[in-house]
């Protein structure tokens, strides 16, 4: 279905096996991507702090704790969307569908 679609909405909040799988088959179709979140409050990544054998400490953390750099970097998203409740996510997901029908 990803191959025929117009618009793909990725719902990204919890992990997920094949979402990412869909959203590269949506990329290499140039398919446009809204991509979008609800913090849960127990569906946040803790950052992690690693040391690399020369002693360099770092912090690794996955796009804010909530969505893999990895989606986030898909050229085709085209909107992000961080919503507050299903109601106020759905208003965010219609607007930017609107703006690309606009288009």
């Amino acid at each position: 279905m990803v191959e025929e679609a117009e618009l793909v909405i990725a719902e990204a909040s919890f992990p997920s096996t094949g979402l990412g799988i869909e959203m590269q088959i949506a990329q290499q179709q140039g398919t446009p991507i809204i991509l979008c979140f609800r913090d849960f409050g127990r569906n946040k990544v803790t950052t992690i702090e690693y040391v690399n054998p020369d002693s360099t400490h770092h912090q690794l953390q996955v796009g804010e704790g909530f969505v893999s750099l990895m989606a986030l970097g898909i050229p085709e998203v085209m909107k992000i969307i961080r919503y507050k409740s299903h109601e106020n996510g759905i208003d965010e997901v219609l607007s930017a569908v609107s703006l690309l029908t606009k288009s």
